[in-house]
């Protein structure tokens, strides 16, 4: 319990919501003066639960990086193909793209794409279509274990854990696993060499 002035207390979870959405407004309140773009008090709410629950979700599952790790490119395991993705967003024009690689063991580029995403909302929207993309990229040329490595922490949480998802994702999420039937195994990374696994080999 965390006490607030003389007379209330509130649970810590209900105290670390208070506190984004606190941020938040002070976010959207400055994007108003300076941008004239208003956000309705419901997405206020919505998207402070979403920033927080994502938050926690990051830092429950996904460990620090240290200091000492090798920013290269690494090889896959010899039977598996690894898919890197990447997204990019403007929130002033709302454009976002996406970019998908693929590259065996040996480094040999197998495939890729590069195209303009519609229906983005932000960067991570960005980022969740070039996921969807690699997988049916994959699907599409039969390859039968893949390996996707991203820099959005908060997407491989979102493929790994199996409990109830709230964020504004959700579904989509959930419609993309559907997708993993195609595969023998499929592996995820996060950028920084952090391996999380989602089906064994």
């Amino acid at each position: 319990m965390v006490r607030i002035g003389f007379y209330y207390t509130l649970p810590a979870d209900l105290f670390l919501l208070l506190l984004v959405l606190l941020w938040n407004i002070w976010n959207s309140r400055n994007d108003f003066v300076h941008n004239s773009h208003f956000q309705p008090p419901w997405l206020l709410v919505l998207n402070s639960e979403t920033l927080l629950r994502d938050y926690l979700c990051h830092n429950s599952v996904i460990p620090p990086p240290t200091n000492h790790y090798n920013p290269h490119w690494t090889p896959p395991h010899a039977t598996y193909t690894k898919i890197n993705i990447d997204g990019a967003f403007d929130p002033t024009t709302h454009a976002a793209g996406i970019g998908v690689i693929t590259r065996d063991h040996l480094g040999s580029v197998l495939g890729g794409l590069a195209q303009h995403s519609a229906n983005c909302l932000d960067v991570l929207h960005a980022e969740f279509s070039a996921i969807v993309a690699d997988l049916y990229l994959a699907r599409d040329f039969g390859w039968r274990k893949i390996q996707i490595e991203s820099d959005s922490a908060i997407l491989i949480n979102k493929f790994n854990r199996t409990g109830l998802d709230l964020s504004v994702l959700s579904s989509q999420v959930s419609n993309a696993r559907e997708l993993l039937c195609h595969f023998d195994g499929c592996i995820f990374l996060l950028l920084l060499s952090v391996v999380i696994l989602l089906r064994t080999p």
